[in-house]
């Protein structure tokens, strides 16, 4: 079943532009899908990563809008009593998208009356009453030139330096070390595996809670299955290094990257990740996406932070006193992430 509705802005440099949109309901078409990938270039906005455990496809509606006529956003949304969840996550969007969404949610489901987006990036600052906003994590980024000589040339003088020394150590004919790059069907699920394990063992090393569970393993094999790429170090054909991604049109995205304690001297993580960066150039992708984590490397590679917001859209002012439950564990919140900043500012100091 689907509702259609039209949404009309004021002039915009001197034109009308003309907004339409509608509901779609579950299960998304693939079709959709294939916008929604297009449209974001996210591995957390596609397919692979929200049809899950957790976001069963019978669950996830779509409200799509169109710009004079051609698609221009998806979000996909889940309703949970009087709460709308927004599933997209690490995409771009504008604080007029948000508005115009929230209105038409309010006017179509009486019973809405917040709405929460994850992992956002904001094109601009939301300035309104009823929107809120936190900053609680970022992504580095980092925009990737047409050639390996200007990427080098935009490093630091000591990170080319050190690159430079890493790789000469390590791929050298003594070491007998090949760098190995596979995707989707090419990939072996024992060969992601054991990179993951590679990964607990330095967090066990590192004495550190080692942060994924059975089920996110087990999810990120399937993932990499459909979407994947898979880039190895390897020494007499054994896994000494590697690094696990997903690759949604133009972007990449980085999972998990690990090396054999063994091997700490010859720094293979970092070997590991140029090579990566040199054959993403080759095949002209255009960003490789860090994640969150505040580690020296990524930006010794290049990369940038963007930040993530959550943002929680309330239906009007009044509706605060009728969720405590909702606006206290969001302020609760929102303290959680100032105070995670605040940590890394007072440790980039140091």
């Amino acid at each position: 079943m689907r509702a259609s509705c039209s949404v009309h802005t004021a002039e915009l440099i001197e034109m009308e532009v003309d907004y339409s949109s509608e509901f779609i309901s579950a299960p998304i078409p693939d079709s959709l899908w294939c916008e929604v990938e297009r449209l974001y270039n996210s591995v957390f906005s596609s397919k692979v990563m929200l049809v899950s455990v957790d976001n069963d496809a019978e669950t996830l509606h779509a409200w799509v809008e169109k710009t004079l006529q051609q698609i221009s956003t998806i979000l996909l949304f889940q309703k949970k009593g009087c709460v709308i969840y927004v599933a997209n996550e690490v995409i771009q969007i504008s604080s007029e998208v948000i508005k115009r969404f929230s209105k038409i949610i309010f006017s179509k489901f009486s019973d809405i009356h917040c709405i929460r987006f994850h992992a956002v990036i904001l094109e601009q600052p939301l300035k309104d009453s009823l929107l809120r906003t936190s900053i609680f994590s970022e992504d580095y980024v980092l925009k990737l030139p047409t050639t390996k000589e200007q990427w080098i040339a935009s490093l630091s003088a000591r990170a080319r330096e050190k690159l430079r020394s890493y790789l000469r150590r390590a791929l050298n004919e003594k070491n007998g070390i090949q760098f190995i790059a596979l995707k989707n069907t090419e990939i072996d699920e024992k060969d992601v595996r054991s990179v993951i394990r590679l990964n607990q063992l330095r967090m066990i090393k590192k004495r550190k809670n080692y942060g994924m569970t059975v089920a996110e393993e087990d999810q990120l094999c399937e993932q990499i299955k459909k979407g994947g790429l898979l880039f190895l170090l390897k020494k007499d054909n054994v896994i000494c290094a590697g690094l696990i991604c997903t690759a949604v049109g133009t972007d990449v995205f980085m999972h998990v990257l690990a090396h054999d304690p063994a091997f700490d001297k010859l720094r293979l993580g970092l070997v590991c990740c140029s090579k990566t960066i040199e054959h993403l150039i080759s095949l002209n992708y255009q960003h490789l996406h860090f994640l969150w984590g505040h580690y020296d490397y990524k930006k010794q590679m290049g990369a940038k932070p963007v930040d993530l917001s959550r943002v929680l859209v309330i239906k009007g002012l009044g509706y605060e006193l009728l969720h405590p439950i909702i606006m206290g564990l969001w302020y609760v919140t929102k303290a959680r992430d100032q105070l995670r900043k605040l940590r890394h500012k007072r440790a980039s100091k140091i």
